[in-house]
């Protein structure tokens, strides 16, 4: 273990024991974070007739989570893709991490994400494999957030035009959400968590301070733990993290109609990974002897928000947002042993850095009948990576090699957004939301020496794009308990900087060159739902089928070129993607109904997707590996009338993924995954007033199974991935937690 330990925890816990209530003239008291939106928020948020949800930060605590796949793991249609260090012995330098969210089948850069409304960085793909072990999208820590917001299609127009599969907006915790739209008083809450799975302590702390015009809040977020443990005989690869996210906001209520927040927000993430799996033979000329993987993920964030709600003639709530982000996800990796009967000692030094700055303004006006809602913004981007590979020599010399997986670029993006949803009928019981996006996006690369010679002098491709993205949505409120909905929604997404100009040159092998011709992809995607609301029952069941065009696809071959000359592959505009699926969710009140079963509630939820592409080379349609098998959650919760104490236990079960459901066209060899059953359970007890325990334990049965998500994206090189039973999910483990509220 590489990191000592730390004191942070320490001191965070006894900050939270000696800031306490009797420091001001009243006590206020706070059980739960409240999350408050202002009027422009509110008319953005999750709404019945959609299938839009939102996870809060009560969920998340009350699960235990450890990482986002803990986070999402109830969630229908709803997946985290995890990446494990050392599947591939041939690239030792892929990183591990969870590297996005999928969503009814689709991920990486085609589901837009953003923390406050500011987009994350794009995932970068020249050094990974498949697809796999790049630095992947989650710059955060979702302990930070208030809320989630999930948003499953591409129909929400005020929501980035990379939103071509849904969205995922974190709403971080503010002196909004910890005192109320008062801001006055003060609130504190700390968390601390035990978990077994990674032998992890997690310290949450939140406060808030404020006098009704000025308020102020700090939110810190630690965690330090191991690898998780598998319940395999192939153990999980010894490894070391540790995490610090804080989000401090200064707020300032000038007059009663405007209020003005300051952010800052910063993200750091360090771990070691001692990638036991990728050494030994690889069986293709390569013996590792040591292989170590040294990951560093930050973000740093500062933002200005000003609302305004005192109505005028062109609004009746303004929000405006200025914000600069700086991203880096680095990688250290050494690799040593013998290659081709040479002995082989390299240090890898690879980053990506992505520094953006931005200007948004979102309004909302109601007329009458009609809510209006438009928008508009821009940013400016500066994107680059580097690859520094040493290599050195048992004489003492080295030499460094400048492997530059992409041209330096300057990415500009526009956008502005109108919709407006009219209300209508005898008991404005109809919804009707028109809405249409433009969007404008530039990409300038700079020809670098360096990027010239890896792409062997192939200069990189400029990218101007101007697009339209319409939707509708319909709702038919029935009656107060039930509605009908429906929506229609164009998509857009277009290539990243590195998609457009990134380069790999693989010895005398093949070389990634740009290509000048791309164009964006394209969605047209078709829900339907019916909402069922009320104080015993609540149910939603959704169908969708989504169409996707011209899908940019990796790695195809341009010039098959005589052996001892490189091949050129390139990314092009090729696939069309079909997915389709229904989702179903219902919670019922039992104790609402059947007096004697008062504090019991049933639930659960349902997700199946079926998904082909067509790689347009006449091959027909293919099952598409990114769909998830279907998967039930069911639960059972009592929480007691005085609510002293509480209990969830869950059961969730996953289908099979069978070969005939897998795509292997391109020569990958993917193995099948079984269909699994687990049981959580969790429990809650409030100690006093200000104290409550909470504790919990996953997989109750045991049970050795595997994710599809993560077995599907450890494949290897030629052949060279790991067993499934590497990927193993965690058997029987719990959680310990204590929350320390004033």
């Amino acid at each position: 273990m590489f990191f000592r330990p730390s004191v942070r925890l320490v001191v965070a816990t006894t900050a939270s024991l000696s800031l306490t209530p009797s420091l001001f003239a009243q006590e206020l008291e706070l059980e739960e974070t409240v999350v408050v939106a202002s009027r422009l928020e509110e008319e953005e948020s999750i709404s019945r007739a959609s299938s839009s949800s939102t996870i809060s930060a009560e969920d998340i605590l009350q699960t235990g989570a450890t990482n986002l796949t803990d986070a999402f793991k109830y969630e229908p249609g709803v997946s985290i893709p995890f990446d494990f260090a050392g599947t591939d012995g041939l690239i030792p330098y892929l990183s591990g991490g969870d590297s996005g969210i999928n969503i009814r089948g689709l991920e990486g850069n085609r589901i837009s994400i953003d923390v406050d409304g500011i987009r994350q960085p794009d995932d970068f793909i020249s050094k990974s494999f498949e697809g796999s072990g790049g630095p992947g999208r989650i710059y955060f820590d979702p302990a930070t957030f208030a809320q989630v917001e999930l948003h499953k299609s591409a129909a929400n127009s005020s929501t980035s035009s990379d939103a071509l599969g849904g969205a995922v907006s974190g709403r971080t915790e503010s002196a909004l959400t910890l005192l109320g739209p008062e801001l006055e008083g003060f609130a504190l809450r700390d968390s601390v968590t035990f978990s077994s799975v990674n032998e992890s302590i997690h310290n949450r702390l939140a406060t808030a301070l404020g006098n009704g015009r000025a308020a102020a809040s700090v939110l810190y977020s630690y965690r330090q733990g191991q690898e998780r443990r598998n319940n395999s005989f192939y153990p999980a690869n010894p490894a070391d993290f540790e995490s610090d996210a804080v989000v401090a906001t200064l707020n300032w209520r000038p007059s009663d109609d405007a209020l003005l927040t300051a952010t800052a927000d910063f993200y750091r993430a360090r771990s070691f990974v001692d990638v036991n799996s990728a050494e030994g033979d690889t069986g293709q000329g390569i013996f590792n002897t040591l292989l170590t993987s040294d990951d560093l993920r930050e973000r740093l964030r500062f933002s200005l928000d000003l609302e305004l709600t005192a109505p005028t003639p062109l609004y009746d709530s303004l929000k405006t947002t200025a914000y600069w982000q700086r991203a880096e996800a680095a990688t250290d990796n050494v690799q040593q042993g013998v290659a081709f009967g040479g002995l082989r000692d390299y240090l890898n030094d690879i980053d990506y850095q992505t520094e953006i700055s931005g200007l948004q303004l979102q309004a909302t006006k109601e007329i009458s009948r009609h809510q209006l809602s438009y928008g508009i913004e821009g940013s400016y981007s500066q994107v680059e990576s580097s690859f520094f590979r040493t290599q050195r020599f048992a004489s003492g010399g080295s030499i460094v090699q400048d492997l530059i997986g992409m041209a330096p670029s300057e990415v500009i993006r526009g956008g502005l957004f109108v919709k407006d949803r009219v209300r209508f009928g005898a008991n404005d019981e109809f919804e009707i939301t028109p809405a249409v996006r433009l969007d404008h996006y530039s990409v300038d690369p700079e020809n670098t020496a360096a990027f010239l010679s890896q792409s062997n002098g192939q200069e990189a491709a400029a990218f101007d794009n101007f697009s339209i993205s319409p939707s509708l949505s319909l709702a038919y409120h029935v009656t107060d308990q039930v509605s009908i909905f429906g929506s229609w929604a164009q998509g857009t997404r277009n290539p990243s900087a590195e998609e457009l100009n990134g380069v790999f040159s693989h010895t005398d092998t093949f070389i990634t060159v740009p290509n000048p011709d791309l164009s964006e992809e394209r969605s047209n995607s078709f829900e339907l739902g019916l909402d069922y609301s009320s104080d015993l029952f609540n149910s939603k069941l959704t169908g969708y089928y989504n169409l996707y065009s011209d899908f940019l696809e990796n790695g195809v071959l341009l010039v098959d070129n005589p052996p001892g000359t490189p091949d050129e592959l390139t990314t092009v505009n090729r696939g069309e993607v079909e997915i389709y699926g229904l989702e179903f969710s219902a919670d019922w009140n039992l104790g609402e109904q059947f007096s004697f079963l008062e504090g019991l509630t049933v639930g659960g939820s349902l997700s199946w997707s079926e998904g082909h592409a067509d790689d347009g080379e006449g091959s027909g349609d293919e099952p598409l590996n990114s769909i998830e098998p279907w998967k039930s959650v069911a639960y059972l919760a009592y929480h007691s009338p005085s609510e002293k104490w509480g209990s969830t236990l869950t059961a969730t079960y996953a289908a099979a993924k069978d070969l005939s459901d897998i795509d292997d066209s391109d020569g990958t060899d993917f193995l099948p995954a079984d269909s699994w059953l687990t049981l959580d359970l969790t429990a809650y007890y409030q100690l006093s007033e200000n104290v409550r325990l909470r504790g919990g334990i996953s997989n109750l049965l045991d049970e050795d199974y595997i994710l599809w998500a993560t077995a599907r994206r450890g494949t290897g090189h030629g052949g060279n991935g790991l067993p499934n039973s590497f990927y193993t999910q965690p058997g029987r483990a719990f959680f310990l937690s204590c929350d320390l509220t004033f």
